[in-house]
């Protein structure tokens, strides 16, 4: 057996023998209908009754796809696309709430900056102030006014309270005695009370 070239390829070299795999130029064309690419060594002819005309266009084989078609990419979900970016925004917020959760914590533990004070107007002589530390309550009497208690505060469970009394003098005093609770820098209670004997109260709590 032999090959047997169709004549709308070009020529080949003589005594050719396509190899394992072997596939003719997509540009030569198809083979017609009817063709042999086998023919016996000792035919006469190539194709006896073959006309290349005689056949329709559609009768034409064409030859076999070179490259696999390759399928259209499917966008990936929003979700799949952005997930490295949530992440992120999630490790930020749960740091952020990480953080503030610590800082009040430590400054439970550090305590409050916490002011007692008492002032006096019109005369007014302080006969005895009351208060509360973190030892205990404490008596303070016959006091010059101003008068003023710092001390560095925090409560043992969830809240502490804080508390300031101050007694005007009962001999004929007719000014007014003034208690003050600040904590860490902001006012948290004020009181004035007026006459002899007179008491101001001021409470407020820590956490």
């Amino acid at each position: 057996m032999r090959f047997n070239p169709p004549p709308n390829w070009p020529a080949l070299p003589a005594g050719f023998t396509p190899p394992a795999g072997w596939q003719p130029d997509p540009k030569w064309g198809g083979v017609p209908y009817g063709w042999p690419l086998w023919i016996d060594n000792d035919a006469s002819r190539v194709a006896p009754s073959f006309n290349a005309t005689a056949w329709p266009d559609d009768t034409i084989a064409a030859p076999p796809p070179l490259l696999t078609p390759v399928p259209p990419e499917v966008p990936k979900p929003w979700l799949v696309r952005h997930w490295v970016s949530l992440a992120v925004i999630v490790v930020l917020i749960v740091g952020a709430v990480v953080a503030y959760k610590v800082h009040m914590h430590q400054q439970k533990l550090a305590g409050h900056q916490v002011v007692y004070s008492v002032t006096t107007s019109g005369g007014a002589t302080v006969f005895d102030i009351d208060y509360a530390t973190a030892g205990g309550s404490q008596q303070a009497t016959n006091v010059t006014t101003p008068w003023t208690y710092s001390a560095q505060l925090r409560a043992i469970g969830s809240t502490a309270a804080l508390y300031l009394s101050a007694q005007n003098g009962s001999d004929g005093n007719v000014g007014s005695v003034t208690c003050t609770i600040t904590v860490d820098g902001t006012v948290a209670a004020s009181n004035t009370s007026s006459g002899a004997a007179s008491i101001a109260t001021c409470e407020a709590l820590i956490h």
